[in-house]
């Protein structure tokens, strides 16, 4: 039933991400929203269970957007990596610092975005627009985590009755 929950949220959060925030202007340089998804599956489930659903969440971003063959499927397994060498030796039970630790995983895909971009084109530049998007992005995943950990450990706590 957890894959069902992990399944439907990524196809919303996938849905939301390609048609639905594009055409309102302060969402234009959000966050991939499955970022802190990948993240907490990292950080609170075993390997083998968030392996399937990561892969899911990767074959449908690579084909649904507009991004190089393969760049979700190893952004992705890049942040599972690092939430799992994360939760082998950080104190998880603190609310404080899991925000920040999706925030470094932004960081890491906008570095990998960054690398991407600089191989496909060489004539690219770096700009401080860059630098105050990836800002607006930490900012926005550091208020968003909290309440989206808090409805993940919800739905990973229910037990039906019956």
């Amino acid at each position: 039933m957890k894959y069902v929950w992990q399944f439907g949220l990524g196809l919303v959060l996938i849905v939301t991400q390609t048609t639905i925030l594009p055409y309102f202007g302060i969402f234009d340089s959000i966050y991939d929203l499955l970022c802190p998804l990948v993240v907490y599956l990292g950080l609170f489930q075993p390997v083998r269970n968030a392996v399937p659903v990561i892969l899911f969440y990767s074959f449908l971003m690579d084909n649904l957007s507009g991004a190089p063959p393969g760049f979700y499927l190893t952004s992705y397994i890049w942040l599972l990596i690092y939430a799992v060498a994360l939760s082998r030796f950080m104190d998880l039970k603190n609310k404080l610092i899991q925000p920040f630790i999706v925030a470094l995983g932004v960081v890491i895909e906008n570095c990998l975005n960054l690398s991407v971009i600089m191989i496909l084109t060489p004539s690219w530049w770096f700009s401080s627009t860059i630098v105050w998007q990836i800002a607006w992005q930490v900012v926005w995943v550091i208020a968003v985590t909290p309440f989206l950990f808090t409805f993940l450990n919800r739905i990973h706590a229910y037990k039906p009755s019956g």
